[in-house]
């Protein structure tokens, strides 16, 4: 009985560790839906986040663009156009802050 109570509370902590790193921070490929310029949010996949002056936001050769350069959807621009590769962090927030979005130029197969 003590053996499965211990695998079971060893099981639980891991779970547990695995769960609080993901909430962390988020990395991945998404669409740029829309943008708030002037509210400094965009929205990714139907997730708003934050922009700060700390954000990198590169074009897909890496050269820094402003936010309002960034194409979405709702402007008219397609998948691929739209289709970025993002990092952030405080993802257990409301709304989490982005510290890089990079236009990748086509949506990853």
């Amino acid at each position: 009985m003590k053996r499965c109570t211990g695998i079971f509370a060893s099981t639980l902590a891991l779970a547990s560790l695995v769960l609080a790193s993901s909430a962390s921070a988020g990395q991945g490929n998404s669409i740029v839906d829309s943008k708030g310029v002037d509210e400094g949010i965009v929205v990714l996949g139907g997730s708003t986040y934050n922009v700060s002056d700390g954000t990198a936001i590169e074009d897909s050769a890496g050269n820094a663009i402003p936010l309002a350069d960034v194409p979405t959807i709702a402007q008219g621009a397609n998948e691929d156009a739209a289709a970025v590769y993002y990092e952030s962090s405080d993802g257990d927030v409301a709304t989490p802050v982005l510290h890089l979005l990079r236009l990748t130029g086509a949506v990853p197969q």
